[in-house]
């Protein structure tokens, strides 16, 4: 059987724009597994129209009913149906979850049954609830948790999690049912990594291979992005999600002159597998994380693409307290940073958080164009394709400022990679993979990340599929298709 056709970015990214959903399998897909392609930005699309079936229309006469699929990986777009309810009646559903620190998370929403007592969360708004207009998601990233603690963002407790639907009427239980929603493909594999050095988490796609891979770098936050390898991995890209600083032996301790060959050292051991292809291995990072991809990506050769979320344009001291050297090492030397200026600007305090964009702001303002060349990351030496995710609002560090540095140094070298930059205006510094509580996500520990809850949500929904296919096309994987 011959493989599905690879799809090239522009019709991707036209795919995404559509406001029809699309459901692609591989011809090997299982049948729990989507692609990332099956939808855009809610808050983009246009609503659909649902056509209310004779059976929903028996089923009015009987029981209500919570109709929505099940079994799904986390990233596909779910739809809840209401139907068997009295008509033009108020029925408010009421979702209901706990994250992998046993915390309870809730949203609800009050939509109005039609004529026939049915009704579709993807084409009416709710009058009440945790979320506003039509968003067919919102009932989970709208989600809030019944007692706030540290930290403010869900943790997910793979490789599944449960979402209770309750639909009640004036209070009363008329409806329930459990959503399974997966967080990997049962049937990737995973491994601790705990060799050459390396510290992290492996995920093999199913299958011989030989797989296409990419290494991903976590941000100063020090969680290694398991999301990522478990989703990439979900597609059919082998990931490693290494942890690059900590108290594993023998990352250095704190965030500070990391030795930027840990990332060819990932690069080969990936290479080195019988499962995966030994041409190039793609990179992703959030952050810090990012930083270190683009640097890390201009060193060496067998890189390939390179997503850099919340990017950085320059090198950057260590932002542990105390600490004034160099993020990074090359061969052993401390590559230069952006000086901290004379006379540093304090960062605004937000909800008892520091946002400290103006402070990153000012630095990058106040030194001289020489200290800025040479803290300046060579992306022009990139030899894959460059990706740039970045949110208006982040809190952190100007990162669309440093996004639109990136692709400029990318356009005036006429590069033969390709390179491409999303911006979205509303969200912060935080933009990873779509569908899930975003409610707390301007706040993480002492940072104020930035953003509104539903651009955040908005912003994943578009950025994570065309991560993907950024990946599938970039690295000549065959993309689901169905």
């Amino acid at each position: 059987m011959s493989g599905p056709p690879r799809i090239d970015r522009r019709t991707a990214l036209r795919l995404l724009g559509a406001t029809s959903v699309t459901a692609v399998a591989g011809c090997n897909a299982r049948s729990d597994r989507s692609t990332p392609t099956d939808a855009g930005d809610d808050s983009a699309e246009s609503p659909t129209t649902t056509t209310t079936t004779a059976s929903e229309t028996a089923t009015a006469a009987q029981s209500p009913e919570i109709r929505v699929e099940s079994g799904r990986l986390r990233d596909a777009r779910l739809a809840p149906r209401l139907v068997g309810f009295r008509p033009e009646t108020d029925v408010t559903l009421v979702a209901t979850t706990r994250d992998g620190l046993g915390r309870t998370w809730q949203s609800s929403a009050t939509v109005r049954t039609d004529e026939s007592g049915a009704v579709s969360l993807t084409d009416r708004a709710p009058t009440d609830g945790t979320y506003e207009g039509t968003r067919p998601m919102g009932f989970v990233w709208s989600m809030q948790m019944d007692s706030l603690t540290e930290p403010s963002f869900f943790v997910p407790d793979p490789p599944e999690h449960s979402v209770t639907l309750s639909a009640r009427v004036d209070g009363d239980e008329r409806a329930t049912t459990d959503v399974v929603r997966q967080f990997v493909d049962p049937d990737v594999t995973r491994r601790t990594v705990r060799e050459r050095g390396l510290v992290g988490h492996y995920y093999e796609p199913p299958g011989e291979g030989p797989h296409a891979s990419v290494i991903a770098l976590h941000g100063a936050g020090n969680r290694p992005l398991r999301n990522y390898g478990r989703m990439l991995a979900s597609y059919d890209v082998a990931t490693l999600a290494v942890k690059w600083f900590g108290e594993e032996d023998p990352l250095p301790d704190e965030l500070a002159r990391v030795p930027v060959e840990y990332v060819r050292t990932a690069v080969d051991w990936l290479q080195s597998r019988t499962a995966v292809r030994a041409d190039e291995t793609g990179l992703i990072g959030h952050s810090k994380g990012a930083e270190y991809a683009l640097l890390a990506a201009s060193q060496f050769d067998g890189i390939g693409p390179v997503v850099a979320i919340a990017p950085s344009a320059y090198v950057w001291q260590s932002p542990t307290q105390g600490i004034s050297e160099s993020s990074w090492t090359v061969d052993g030397e401390p590559h230069p940073t952006v000086p901290r200026p004379e006379t540093p600007q304090p960062p605004e305090q937000v909800r008892g958080r520091s946002k400290t964009v103006g402070t990153l702001r000012h630095a990058i303002e106040r030194a001289s164009d020489a200290a800025l060349a040479d803290a300046r990351i060579p992306v022009e030496d990139i030899g894959g394709d460059v990706l740039l995710v970045a949110g208006g609002r982040d809190g952190v560090w100007p990162s669309v400022q440093m996004a639109e540095t990136v692709a400029d140094r990318l356009e005036r070298a006429d590069v033969d990679s390709s390179h491409e930059t999303l911006t979205y205006p509303e969200a912060g510094h935080v933009i990873t993979i779509r569908y899930r509580p975003t409610t707390y996500e301007m706040v993480g520990g002492g940072l104020y990340l930035g953003g509104d809850p539903e651009a955040i949500a908005a912003a994943e929904a578009d950025a994570w599929p065309r991560t993907a296919s950024w990946f599938w096309n970039a690295l000549d994987v065959e993309a689901p298709s169905g």
